[in-house]
């Protein structure tokens, strides 16, 4: 087996203050074919963490533009990194929430969470 990428170990993976292990756990774990070859689980991890630290860069980049927000189409999974990249900043986060729809954080107020049913 190969020691460095023992599951555990990824799950505790942290890069620039990100938690990328749990992400690309998530995103691994999303494929049925994972379970069934453990040489398909190794090569989508190491996919995955390459994927998840292109992510988190370019979340970085984009805090360089200042922008004010972003919108993440889905926080599950690897864009969850965005998420708490953007949250670190306290940058507003627009998503879509299901069941709700359509809804955003603003981590500078108080009560910030406001949506609209579909």
């Amino acid at each position: 087996m190969l020691k460095f990428l023992n599951l555990e170990k990824i799950a505790l993976l942290k890069y620039r203050k990100c938690n990328i292990g749990i992400h690309v756990l998530a995103e691994t774990f999303r494929d049925i074919r994972v379970f069934r070859s453990n040489l398909f689980l190794r090569f989508k991890l190491i996919k995955n963490l390459l994927i998840g630290g292109l992510v988190v860069d370019s979340g970085y980049n984009s805090m360089k533009n200042e922008s004010r927000g972003i919108f993440i189409n889905d926080l599950g999974y690897i864009n969850g990194l965005l998420f708490s990249i953007f949250a670190q900043y306290k940058k507003i986060i627009y998503f879509v929430g299901y069941p709700r729809g359509f809804a955003f954080i603003d981590f500078n107020k108080k009560n910030n969470i406001k949506y609209n049913e579909l």
